[in-house]
């Protein structure tokens, strides 16, 4: 008889389930806490990297931890040990999986004290930091909920494992290609809008086991919604425990239609690969081929896929003539995705608007200010992205916008986000609401440059833009600003010197209200500042372009790179013969007022004794590296500025105008 006074928890339980798991424990802590390092270590300053092998080790950490500590119910001798124990089912299930939770936050621990030991950043305990955390243990919690489903419902570890990933992964990956097929037939419709439980970023679980840094979209919504789900799954598990029968143990599965389902749905997923096709055939309307020999290898794929699991999960090959029934089951789940996929694209084609319907639009990009990912914060994109709220009721831009809107519905392939279509345009892809008799329809339009040019005229005299676009980050709440060694100029420009770059266009850009085009249009720039918030405000990082139309922030890049380079300048033909021994790289540019006016690329053995077939360009190229190194001084923004690079070595300095009438020189030579 059970022994009532233990009905919910034991301490002796809990006590013997830390023990069994003391080795296979420490193992993992010991893994876990130094990946960090060792990764960090490899990879220097590039963080994503390091933060996706410690989601992938979570993962992979809370499933062996809650597999092992419940491997007795894959036993049947084990099994009927621990059901035969003076202690309720709920009693035993509630003690070791507190148990292994207990062993999971010692080793999720562990593993950020290796992060601390590495990363500067964690000294800013901030918004992302938390809730990346936070994410983490919500994603321990739904793990360990759909493996515990999956031990109350099988009876060996292969089938436990199947099952496990059915219920963790299978139901997100159908609603992710499903929502993906619906995008794909029809792109102008936007799928940040789709009910919450279809999001993509709902489900952090999926976004860890990406292929990319999705991960970083990480939102309070997914935590909330992991969190709950995982209860619940904690939940279910523990009732299907308290039913669950000790003759299971051995066995694929408690019943038949388990093993169906996780078969069926095991075997849906590979049919999704031939449907896509089939779909895009007959909904598409593009004269697409279909490639029929493809889609009977890819579907026969799937049903070999579907008996080898039954002949793994049961071992006996006398049953797999039992679950041929089933393979009927799957082609009605081809079928009913197919129905639903044509009645979705059907009813998001009906909104046509006309001019007159539209009350008012929203533009937008889904570069977001307040999303986890990079964006420049003086550039075009940046107006756009925060201008969502933005009532836009000018006649001429809802007309622009919905006549090009019902002409992407027509023909979306004359109009594909960042390609050039058949007559040379160059579309970009941009949120739009229409608000039709008080209802908002979001969709997706491809606009031409001068379309967008036309919005961004409009936005730059919105009050309430130009005061987002001037309400940049004080420097105490960011936590570090530093150069972009990819983009900027080779000049030991220190973090020092990039904050007084950043204070420097903070303050010029508040006199700038009335002309903030100038700025946000001006892509020629040799410096980019790198704004990092991670953990602060929400934000990963933000780029600051320094740029020519800035003329005071532009003339400090320029008097900051001249005064750090100069020494380099001053033995300038020795450190190129010594670059170029290395990296054969070498070319030269000249701009005018911050803006490219020329430049060449030049064959580095011309600076060799090696046997050159211009000798006239030859002697040019020396004798313009012998005045540079005579003549350089720091440039002023009035001057023209050279650019030089040697290698992964970039220099800006002026010169005198001996250098310039060199430089036309080889650039008549080079042509």
């Amino acid at each position: 008889m059970k022994n009532n006074r233990n009905k919910f928890f034991s301490i002796s339980l809990y006590k013997d389930a830390l023990k069994q798991l003391r080795i296979i424990g420490i193992v993992l802590a010991v893994v876990m806490g130094y990946m960090p390092i060792a990764t960090g270590m490899m990879v220097g300053d590039h963080l994503f990297f390091t933060d996706k092998i410690d989601c992938i080790l979570y993962l992979f950490t809370t499933s062996v931890v809650m597999i092992y500590i419940f491997r007795f119910t894959t036993k049947r001798k084990s099994s009927d040990v621990f059901y035969s124990l003076p202690y309720t089912r709920t009693c035993l299930y509630i003690s070791y999986v507190l148990a292994a939770f207990t062993w999971i936050i010692a080793i999720m621990v562990i593993n950020v004290m290796g992060r601390l030991v590495y990363y500067k950043r964690y000294k800013y305990m901030g918004h992302f930091t938390i809730r990346y955390n936070l994410g983490m243990l919500a994603c321990v919690i739904l793990i360990m909920g759909g493996i515990s489903i999956a031990q109350g419902l099988t009876g060996t570890i292969f089938t436990n494992i199947a099952m496990s990933g059915v219920i963790l992964f299978v139901p997100r990956l159908l609603i992710r290609y499903i929502v993906g097929f619906i995008y794909d037939l029809c792109p102008y419709a936007n799928m940040n809008y789709v009910k919450l439980p279809f999001r993509d970023n709902i489900n952090i679980l999926s976004l860890i086991v990406g292929f990319d840094d999705s991960y970083l979209d990480i939102t309070n919504t997914g935590v909330i919604y992991a969190f709950v789900l995982g209860i619940i799954y904690l939940i279910i598990g523990g009732i299907l425990f308290n039913r669950r029968k000790s003759e299971t143990a051995g066995h694929a599965a408690s019943n038949k239609w388990i093993q169906g389902v996780v078969r069926t749905l095991i075997t849906l997923v590979i049919c999704l690969i031939p449907l896509y096709n089939i779909i895009m055939y007959y909904l598409d309307y593009n004269d697409r081929t279909i490639d029929i020999l493809y889609i009977v290898i890819l579907y026969g794929l799937a049903i070999l896929v579907y008996f080898l699991f039954e002949l793994l999960a049961t071992r006996k090959v006398r049953k797999l003539l039992r679950a041929i029934p089933g393979i009927l089951v799957v082609i009605l789940c081809n079928v009913a995705i197919f129905i639903c996929v044509y009645g979705a694209t059907e009813n998001i084609k009906k909104f046509r608007p006309d001019v007159d319907e539209v009350e008012y639009i929203t533009v937008s990009t889904d570069f977001g200010y307040d999303r986890d990912m990079s964006i420049y914060i003086n550039d075009k994109d940046y107006v756009l992205s925060i201008s969502k709220n933005v009532k836009i009721k000018e006649e001429n831009i809802i007309q622009m916008l919905t006549n090009q809107y019902n002409k992407y519905v027509d023909k979306p392939s004359q109009y594909q986000y960042s390609v050039w279509n058949s007559s040379y345009i160059y579309y970009n892809k941009v949120d739009v609401d229409f608000c039709v008799d008080g209802k908002l329809y979001h969709r997706t339009v491809q606009l031409s440059d001068m379309m967008e040019e036309s919005i961004l005229e409009y936005l730059y005299k919105q009050p309430e833009v130009i005061d987002k676009v001037l309400d940049i980050p004080e420097v105490k709440d960011i936590i570090r600003i530093k150069p972009e060694e990819n983009y900027t100029i080779n000049a030991n420009i220190s973090d020092e010197d990039a904050v007084l770059l950043y204070e420097s266009y903070k303050k010029e850009l508040q006199g700038m209200r009335a002309d903030l085009k100038s700025v946000m249009g001006d892509n020629d720039y040799l410096c980019k500042l790198v704004i990092d918030y991670r953990g602060k405000k929400g934000n990963t990082w933000s780029y600051i372009k320094i740029v020519s139309s800035m003329p005071e922030t532009y003339k400090l890049f320029l008097s900051i790179a001249g005064k750090n380079q100069e020494q380099y300048l001053d033995n300038l033909e020795i450190n190129i013969n010594n670059s170029l021994q290395l990296d054969i790289t070498f070319s030269i540019g000249v701009l005018s007022d911050g803006k490219f006016e020329d430049d060449i690329y030049i064959d580095s053995d011309i600076l060799f004794n090696i046997e050159y077939p211009d000798e006239q360009l030859k002697e040019c190229v020396k004798e313009f590296i012998k005045e540079a190194e005579t003549s350089h001084k720091i440039p002023d923004n009035n001057e023209k500025v050279y650019v030089m690079s040697i290698g992964e070595k970039t220099l800006v300095f002026s010169a005198d105008e001996k250098c310039a009438e060199l430089f036309n020189k080889m650039v008549k030579l080079n042509r």
